[in-house]
């Protein structure tokens, strides 16, 4: 591990030297991955209450680090926060960085109540590249990949043919050409016949056909984003996503950790889609009872339907439950025997509870003066950690973006966003070019090896990925006590009363209500069908089984709506009189309690 930060502190060193202007910024304004850790292990040095979780390390030899904050051994609901998983969001790793050290200085209140665990930068081997002397939007991890099916790997990536240290566009005018440049700009866009507009240029990255394939930088250095690589909706077949969901150390480290840290009541993803500015919208309905579902072809067969049949999901509850001789089979259960497909839209119920959280981000926003007009934020892509926290792991995510580019005042509403270079849309250039007109790098000649007398220019990298240097701190300062309010919102079960009554001598009724005090619900609505987290339980200890004449020893509660969404339970017992039980109430990031009862007349 020394060995790696020294050859990467030796490069940052040798970048100073030759990119003065350009290192000064990226290194005064961010942390590269091995600085980030060098934090991580100061943090960890100087409390007791700080952990340092070894993930192991990436493709290219990066260590994955994850940072515990909270007293040890108080068994407190946890929130996990997963920064910069795709790379390409600096100012995501900066937030996360800030938050672990406001936990343990004047934030160290909130560590008392909650264990934080901090996942700073998700992806070292991608969010590298913004470090890299030649500066090339490129955020896969070093795994070898062959992109282009050849038998061969990294072959043939981007090169700075111009000498420039930065890889942006080449535009060739050919008779083949599909993009046509724009008046008074700088950039080019899709060509529409229909508006009498005639193909001049073609497009490629910067770079030279290295395997004389036909192609230019088609087979890049590297190969997965682990930001692509979760296992809901997980992108088959794509360059970039891996081979398999959770093939990368990196997505499937983080996912075996939460798992083992049942104690997790939400997740917090830093990095470039915010679900709170742009709350995703669904067409479920609550009720699904009267919709109607392709028959499985094991229920056909033990139920004696015809293969291929459709019926509304209620019928289809009921022949279950008689064909599996299982009268307990829930909605859920049903749901994810049926292969209905990923489930891509939030449950209508959770939705009410994302919306009120919206409500106050925007309300914090405007009180912090940081909700001025920007562009959207791009929605998670498949494949994403914030997709599979909530569709799977079961738990309430949100996803915070910090900063997008701000609208150009001369910005036209109605305007439609149309194909220009790739990766780009009209209304995102024209956004950065009134920000930052530095970030476009002109047009200039150049003689090509293959395509002969050419132009390069173009998006200068992460221009529309990171903020100005003087801007993140304010930007982080102003957002980042919102964490802190989300971090209130969390379920929290209790014991709210109990009450005892002697039906006869020696036999006794027992009541409790249990409640949900948080803001959330326990589990999420969508939680129920995953069955993540487990559920909360009311166990009575003190008499035997034979003693309960009604009820079980443990109490299985359904969801608890939050704002004091409670549930009964209820015993019949036979006991001495003035003897003592034990109501446990157990959760598993809701918190619990213990209570003694005693057994007499009246009520407690």
């Amino acid at each position: 591990m020394k060995r790696i930060a020294i050859l990467f502190l030796v490069a940052v060193v040798v970048v100073s030297l030759i990119l003065p202007g350009l290192a000064a910024v990226t290194h005064a304004s961010y942390h590269p991955p091995m600085l980030l850790l060098d934090a991580f292990h100061d943090l960890a040095r100087a409390s007791r209450d700080v952990t340092l979780h070894d993930l192991g390390n990436t493709p290219g030899g990066a260590p994955l680090a994850l940072l515990e904050i909270g007293a040890r051994g108080n068994n407190a609901p946890g929130i996990l926060v997963v920064a910069n998983m795709t790379g390409d969001a600096p100012l995501a790793s900066e937030a996360a960085l800030e938050l672990a050290q406001r936990l343990t200085g004047d934030w160290s209140d909130a560590a008392h109540e909650v264990t934080w665990y901090i996942y700073a930068c998700g992806n070292p081997d991608g969010y590298a590249s913004f470090f890299a002397p030649v500066k090339m939007e490129r955020f896969t991890n070093a795994k070898p990949v062959n992109n282009d099916a050849d038998r061969l790997v990294d072959e043939d990536g981007a090169d700075d043919i111009n000498g420039d240290s930065v890889i942006t566009m080449i535009r060739q005018r050919h008779p083949e050409g599909e993009f046509v440049a724009v008046a008074d700009k700088p950039y080019m866009k899709s060509a529409d016949p229909a508006e009498g507009q005639a193909a001049r240029y073609r497009l490629f990255p910067e770079g030279i056909d290295n395997d004389l394939d036909g192609s230019i930088n088609e087979d890049q250095t590297g190969g997965v984003n682990p930001g692509y690589n979760f296992p809901h909706n997980w992108p088959m077949h794509t360059d970039n996503a891996g081979l398999w969901a959770a093939s990368e150390t990196e997505s499937r480290e983080l996912m075996r950790f939460a798992y083992d840290h049942t104690n997790i009541a939400m997740v917090l993803v830093f990095g470039r889609s915010n679900t709170l500015r742009s709350v995703p919208e669904t067409d479920r309905k609550a009720d699904l009872l009267n919709e109607s579902f392709a028959v499985p072809g094991w229920l056909a067969r033990r139920a004696g339907l015809k293969r291929g049949s459709s019926m509304k999901l209620g019928e289809m509850l009921t022949i279950t439950r008689d064909a599996l001789s299982r009268p307990g089979v829930t909605v859920d259960q049903l749901l994810g025997w049926i292969s209905t497909g990923a489930e891509t839209e939030p449950h209508p119920k959770d939705l009410v509870y994302w919306n009120a959280i919206a409500s106050r981000y925007t309300a914090f926003l405007d009180s912090t003066g940081a909700n001025g007009d920007r562009l959207d934020p791009p929605p998670p892509v498949d494949g994403s950690v914030e997709e599979w926290a909530y569709f799977q792991y079961g738990t309430p995510t949100f996803a915070l973006d910090f900063w997008t580019l701000p609208t150009p005042d001369s910005a036209d509403d109605d305007s439609v966003d149309t194909d220009t270079e790739p990766g780009y849309a009209d209304a995102e250039l024209d956004a950065l070019l009134a920000y930052d007109p530095s970030a476009w790098v002109a047009w200039k000649p150049f003689d090509h090896a293959t395509l002969g007398r050419v132009e390069i220019g173009g998006v200068r990298p992460f221009a529309t990925l990171a903020p100005k240097q003087d801007e993140v701190e304010g930007l982080i300062d102003t957002q980042l006590p919102f964490v802190l309010e989300l971090s209130d919102l969390l379920p929290r079960v209790s014991i709210d009363s109990v009450a005892v009554t002697e039906r006869a001598s020696g036999v006794y009724e027992l009541d409790a209500w249990i409640t949900n005090t948080g803001f959330l619900p326990y589990p999420t609505w969508h939680g129920q069908r995953t069955q993540r987290p487990s559920p909360v339980t009311l166990t009575l200890e003190g008499v035997d089984a034979a003693s309960i004449l009604e009820g079980r020893p443990r109490h299985v509660c359904d969801l608890l709506e939050g704002n004091g969404g409670s549930e009964r339970a209820r015993w019949v017992v036979t006991a001495r009189p003035g003897s003592e039980v034990t109501l446990t109430l157990w959760s598993s990031s809701a918190g619990g309690e213990q209570r003694q009862v005693t057994l007499k007349g009246g009520r407690r």
